[in-house]
Protein backbone atom coordinates (compact mmCIF):
# COMPACT_ATOMS: atom_id res chain seq x y z
CA UNK A 1 0.00 0.00 0.00
CA UNK A 2 1.63 3.19 -0.89
CA UNK A 3 0.39 6.91 -0.29
CA UNK A 4 1.77 10.18 -1.22
CA UNK A 5 1.64 13.39 1.38
CA UNK A 6 4.00 15.85 3.44
CA UNK A 7 4.02 14.51 6.45
CA UNK A 8 6.95 14.62 9.36
CA UNK A 9 8.91 12.13 10.26
CA UNK A 10 7.48 10.32 12.98
CA UNK A 11 3.98 9.87 11.21
CA UNK A 12 6.41 8.24 8.32
CA UNK A 13 8.25 5.76 10.61
CA UNK A 14 4.52 4.81 11.97
CA UNK A 15 3.24 3.98 8.87
CA UNK A 16 5.98 2.33 7.31
CA UNK A 17 5.98 0.01 10.42
CA UNK A 18 1.96 -0.87 9.64
CA UNK A 19 3.63 -1.74 5.91
CA UNK A 20 2.06 1.69 4.64
CA UNK A 21 4.54 3.13 2.15
CA UNK A 22 4.59 7.26 2.01
CA UNK A 23 6.21 8.97 -0.63
CA UNK A 24 7.26 12.10 1.09
CA UNK A 25 6.61 15.18 -0.88
CA UNK A 26 6.14 19.12 -1.01
CA UNK A 27 2.60 20.48 -0.56
CA UNK A 28 3.76 21.99 -3.94
CA UNK A 29 4.34 18.76 -5.74
CA UNK A 30 1.55 17.22 -4.80
CA UNK A 31 -0.99 20.31 -5.89
CA UNK A 32 1.45 20.32 -9.06
CA UNK A 33 1.61 17.48 -10.16
CA UNK A 34 -0.61 14.41 -11.67
CA UNK A 35 -1.07 11.58 -9.29
CA UNK A 36 -2.74 8.68 -10.34
CA UNK A 37 -5.28 6.50 -7.95
CA UNK A 38 -3.71 3.22 -9.37
CA UNK A 39 -0.36 4.59 -8.52
CA UNK A 40 -0.98 5.80 -4.72
CA UNK A 41 -4.12 5.12 -2.25
CA UNK A 42 -4.34 8.35 -0.97
CA UNK A 43 -3.01 11.88 -0.34
CA UNK A 44 -2.11 12.48 3.01
CA UNK A 45 -1.76 16.27 4.19
CA UNK A 46 -0.73 18.08 6.95
CA UNK A 47 -3.04 20.94 6.42
CA UNK A 48 -1.04 23.25 9.09
CA UNK A 49 1.89 23.69 6.93
CA UNK A 50 2.96 27.02 5.91
CA UNK A 51 2.40 25.83 2.06
CA UNK A 52 -0.85 24.11 2.45
CA UNK A 53 -4.29 25.48 1.84
CA UNK A 54 -5.63 24.03 5.51
CA UNK A 55 -9.08 22.62 5.69
CA UNK A 56 -9.50 24.15 2.07
CA UNK A 57 -6.42 21.83 0.85
CA UNK A 58 -9.34 19.50 -1.10
CA UNK A 59 -10.81 22.00 -2.90
CA UNK A 60 -7.53 22.80 -4.22
CA UNK A 61 -6.17 19.15 -4.72
CA UNK A 62 -9.29 17.58 -6.55
CA UNK A 63 -8.92 20.07 -9.34
CA UNK A 64 -6.28 17.64 -10.56
CA UNK A 65 -6.58 14.45 -8.14
CA UNK A 66 -10.18 14.16 -7.81
CA UNK A 67 -9.87 10.34 -8.16
CA UNK A 68 -7.14 9.89 -5.16
CA UNK A 69 -8.72 10.22 -1.62
CA UNK A 70 -7.16 12.74 0.25
CA UNK A 71 -6.48 12.32 4.25
CA UNK A 72 -6.27 15.32 6.30
CA UNK A 73 -3.65 15.43 9.52
CA UNK A 74 -3.67 18.60 11.62
CA UNK A 75 -0.47 18.47 14.52
CA UNK A 76 -1.09 21.68 15.70
CA UNK A 77 -5.10 21.20 16.12
CA UNK A 78 -6.03 23.52 13.34
CA UNK A 79 -9.20 25.67 14.16
CA UNK A 80 -9.81 28.77 12.54
CA UNK A 81 -11.15 31.76 14.35
CA UNK A 82 -14.70 32.21 15.07
CA UNK A 83 -14.64 27.91 14.27
CA UNK A 84 -14.55 24.68 16.02
CA UNK A 85 -12.94 21.42 15.17
CA UNK A 86 -15.73 19.42 14.03
CA UNK A 87 -16.82 23.14 12.13
CA UNK A 88 -13.51 22.14 10.55
CA UNK A 89 -13.78 18.55 9.95
CA UNK A 90 -17.22 19.41 8.13
CA UNK A 91 -15.69 22.01 6.22
CA UNK A 92 -13.10 20.17 5.38
CA UNK A 93 -15.37 17.33 3.48
CA UNK A 94 -16.95 19.68 2.36
CA UNK A 95 -13.75 20.99 0.25
CA UNK A 96 -13.56 17.07 -1.02
CA UNK A 97 -11.61 15.41 1.56
CA UNK A 98 -12.56 12.12 3.48
CA UNK A 99 -10.77 12.28 6.43
CA UNK A 100 -9.29 15.42 8.94
CA UNK A 101 -7.52 13.47 11.73
CA UNK A 102 -5.56 15.84 15.12
CA UNK A 103 -2.58 15.11 16.40
CA UNK A 104 -2.24 13.02 18.26
CA UNK A 105 -3.44 10.84 16.20
CA UNK A 106 -3.94 7.09 17.24
CA UNK A 107 -2.07 4.89 15.52
CA UNK A 108 -4.90 2.27 14.15
CA UNK A 109 -7.60 4.93 13.09
CA UNK A 110 -4.69 6.74 10.75
CA UNK A 111 -3.80 3.35 9.41
CA UNK A 112 -7.40 2.59 9.51
CA UNK A 113 -8.85 5.29 7.63
CA UNK A 114 -6.07 5.18 4.81
CA UNK A 115 -6.83 1.33 3.88
CA UNK A 116 -10.08 2.44 3.40
CA UNK A 117 -9.76 5.03 1.20
CA UNK A 118 -7.27 3.05 -0.73
CA UNK A 119 -10.24 0.52 -1.16
CA UNK A 120 -12.61 3.47 -1.99
CA UNK A 121 -9.85 4.55 -4.39
CA UNK A 122 -9.46 1.41 -6.25
CA UNK A 123 -13.34 1.40 -7.23
CA UNK A 124 -15.67 -1.65 -7.70
CA UNK A 125 -14.76 -5.19 -8.50
CA UNK A 126 -13.83 -5.46 -12.03
CA UNK A 127 -16.95 -6.98 -14.13
CA UNK A 128 -19.35 -5.38 -12.82
CA UNK A 129 -22.07 -3.64 -15.29
CA UNK A 130 -22.83 -0.34 -16.37
CA UNK A 131 -25.73 1.02 -15.15
CA UNK A 132 -27.87 3.37 -17.25
CA UNK A 133 -30.03 6.13 -16.71
CA UNK A 134 -32.22 8.63 -18.38
CA UNK A 135 -32.62 7.19 -22.26
CA UNK A 136 -28.96 6.00 -21.81
CA UNK A 137 -27.78 9.14 -21.73
CA UNK A 138 -26.75 8.75 -18.01
CA UNK A 139 -23.99 6.25 -17.28
CA UNK A 140 -22.29 5.62 -13.85
CA UNK A 141 -19.83 3.08 -14.50
CA UNK A 142 -19.39 0.36 -11.63
CA UNK A 143 -15.79 -0.35 -12.59
CA UNK A 144 -14.25 3.38 -11.93
CA UNK A 145 -16.54 4.41 -10.07
CA UNK A 146 -16.84 7.85 -12.54
CA UNK A 147 -20.30 9.24 -13.42
CA UNK A 148 -21.19 10.11 -17.55
CA UNK A 149 -23.58 12.22 -19.14
CA UNK A 150 -23.17 11.51 -23.25
CA UNK A 151 -19.93 10.07 -22.38
CA UNK A 152 -18.80 13.39 -20.90
CA UNK A 153 -17.62 13.04 -17.21
CA UNK A 154 -19.10 15.08 -14.89
CA UNK A 155 -15.98 15.29 -12.47
CA UNK A 156 -17.56 13.90 -9.44
CA UNK A 157 -15.47 13.80 -6.73
CA UNK A 158 -14.89 10.52 -4.93
CA UNK A 159 -17.59 10.71 -2.33
CA UNK A 160 -20.29 11.86 -4.72
CA UNK A 161 -19.65 8.95 -7.28
CA UNK A 162 -19.22 6.65 -4.30
CA UNK A 163 -22.63 7.64 -3.49
CA UNK A 164 -24.24 7.72 -6.98
CA UNK A 165 -22.81 3.86 -7.28
CA UNK A 166 -24.10 3.14 -3.55
CA UNK A 167 -27.46 4.23 -4.84
CA UNK A 168 -26.96 2.26 -8.63
CA UNK A 169 -26.65 -0.70 -6.46
CA UNK A 170 -29.65 -0.56 -4.82
CA UNK A 171 -31.48 -0.68 -8.04
CA UNK A 172 -34.01 1.83 -7.41
CA UNK A 173 -34.67 0.74 -3.81
CA UNK A 174 -34.55 3.31 -0.72
CA UNK A 175 -30.52 3.63 0.60
CA UNK A 176 -30.97 4.79 4.02
CA UNK A 177 -28.29 7.48 5.02
CA UNK A 178 -26.59 5.29 7.22
CA UNK A 179 -25.80 2.34 4.78
CA UNK A 180 -24.42 5.45 2.48
CA UNK A 181 -22.40 6.48 5.19
CA UNK A 182 -20.79 2.96 5.60
CA UNK A 183 -20.09 2.83 1.82
CA UNK A 184 -17.55 5.92 2.18
CA UNK A 185 -16.28 5.51 5.73
CA UNK A 186 -17.01 1.88 6.37
CA UNK A 187 -16.87 0.95 10.29
CA UNK A 188 -14.16 4.11 10.70
CA UNK A 189 -14.50 5.49 13.88
CA UNK A 190 -14.13 9.43 14.59
CA UNK A 191 -16.50 9.39 10.91
CA UNK A 192 -18.34 12.86 10.18
CA UNK A 193 -22.47 13.34 11.15
CA UNK A 194 -24.44 11.90 9.09
CA UNK A 195 -26.18 15.25 7.63
CA UNK A 196 -22.56 15.20 5.21
CA UNK A 197 -24.31 13.07 3.04
CA UNK A 198 -26.70 15.65 2.30
CA UNK A 199 -23.73 17.99 1.44
CA UNK A 200 -22.41 15.03 -0.99
CA UNK A 201 -26.06 14.57 -2.64
CA UNK A 202 -26.47 18.33 -3.24
CA UNK A 203 -22.92 18.92 -4.59
CA UNK A 204 -23.95 15.52 -6.53
CA UNK A 205 -27.29 16.79 -7.96
CA UNK A 206 -25.84 20.47 -8.61
CA UNK A 207 -23.49 18.73 -11.28
CA UNK A 208 -26.18 16.84 -12.68
CA UNK A 209 -28.15 19.81 -12.94
CA UNK A 210 -25.01 21.56 -14.82
CA UNK A 211 -25.01 18.46 -17.73
CA UNK A 212 -29.03 18.90 -18.36
CA UNK A 213 -31.59 20.88 -16.52
CA UNK A 214 -33.27 18.75 -13.99
CA UNK A 215 -31.71 15.68 -14.25
CA UNK A 216 -31.13 15.50 -10.17
CA UNK A 217 -34.38 14.68 -10.11
CA UNK A 218 -32.71 11.04 -10.79
CA UNK A 219 -32.01 11.13 -7.41
CA UNK A 220 -34.96 11.29 -5.41
CA UNK A 221 -35.32 12.19 -1.27
CA UNK A 222 -37.14 10.09 1.17
CA UNK A 223 -37.84 12.38 3.94
CA UNK A 224 -35.67 11.39 7.17
CA UNK A 225 -34.75 8.14 5.76
CA UNK A 226 -32.20 8.02 2.78
CA UNK A 227 -32.51 8.39 -1.27
CA UNK A 228 -32.90 6.38 -4.06
CA UNK A 229 -32.22 6.56 -7.78
CA UNK A 230 -35.27 6.67 -10.41
CA UNK A 231 -34.80 5.96 -14.00
CA UNK A 232 -36.68 8.79 -16.03
CA UNK A 233 -36.95 9.43 -19.90
CA UNK A 234 -36.60 12.64 -21.77
CA UNK A 235 -40.25 13.03 -21.66
CA UNK A 236 -40.99 12.30 -17.92
CA UNK A 237 -38.30 15.03 -16.82
CA UNK A 238 -40.58 17.58 -18.87
CA UNK A 239 -43.55 16.16 -17.33
CA UNK A 240 -42.14 16.69 -13.61
CA UNK A 241 -40.69 19.68 -14.45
Amino acid sequence: MKVIGNINDELDVLLRSSGILVDRQPYENIKDGVISPDEYGAILIDIDHEDADGIYSPRVLTGRHHRVPIIGVSYDQYVPEDSSWEASQTTFLEQGGMYLLRDPVHPPLIVACIRKATNVSRGLSPGMPNVFLYDHRLRIDMNTTMVYFDERSLGMTMQESNIMCALARANGRLCHSTHLMSSLYGDVNNEPEEKIIDVFVCKARKKLDEAEAGLSYVIETVWGRGYRLRDVSAEQLREAG
